[in-house]
């Protein structure tokens, strides 16, 4: 059976499952306190993420759950949306590999209840892998979503662009200087090479403007 999958944004987590849940009319499968929830219905695979700075009620992606999947796949359509598709199972795994104290009662469960004791937005550390396979399985997942974090952040660029009053407001070096302090700092902390963090935002962000420039001119 195809459940039809739809991803959203929230800002709070415990406040939309109380809301969520009472307009789906059940329970939601499974909860990471503060940080995700997902209901599964006779006909739909739903799922809210915390995610910091987006605007409540943000499409994060669409898909289907599917169980002749072979593989947890995702693929972005004309209007820059990210499908996936999975089995149960499949999103599972991937939930786990996110949040790995998450728990179900397994995919055949429509409605059931599972909490995740303890849980933290982190991943199993890869010294954990016990093949090379485990070790690319886990880099196939991670680039889903960077790919689709940067599907989401030329979105937002995108949308930027209506609100600047020149091609130099789009530019913007300052805040370019700003953003890769940012992300410098941010890698520090979080043990990334502070250079190639750099380089690789540099890079983007150059790709970025020159989209937003083309927005800008055509509005």
């Amino acid at each position: 059976m195809h459940k039809f999958h739809l991803a959203l944004s929230v800002v709070d987590i415990e406040d939309s499952v109380r809301d969520y849940s009472e307009r789906l009319g059940c329970k939601p499968t499974l909860v990471i306190a503060g940080e995700y929830a997902l209901w599964r219905t006779e006909s739909l695979n739903f799922s809210i993420r915390k995610v910091a700075d987006a605007q409540a009620g943000t499409l994060r992606h669409l898909g289907w759950e599917d169980e002749s999947a072979d593989a947890f796949t995702s693929t972005i359509d004309v209007n820059g949306i990210v499908w996936e598709r999975f089995a149960a199972a499949q999103q599972l795994e991937e939930i786990k590999s996110l949040w790995p104290h998450a728990s179900s009662r397994g995919p055949e469960d429509v409605v059931p209840t599972a909490q995740a004791s303890g849980a933290v937005a982190r991943r199993s550390p890869a010294s954990a892998c016990s093949s090379l396979a485990e070790v690319r399985a886990a880099i196939d997942r991670i680039d889903r979503e960077m790919v689709a974090l940067l599907a989401d952040r030329a979105r937002f660029v995108r949308e930027a662009a209506r609100f600047k009053s020149s091609a130099a407001a789009v530019r913007a070096p300052d805040r370019v200087e700003q953003v890769v302090a940012n992300v410098k700092a941010l890698a520090a902390e979080l043990g990334a090479d502070p250079k190639l963090v750099e380089e690789v935002y540099r890079t983007m962000i150059a790709k970025l403007i020159d989209m937003e420039l083309r927005e800008h001119s055509s509005l």
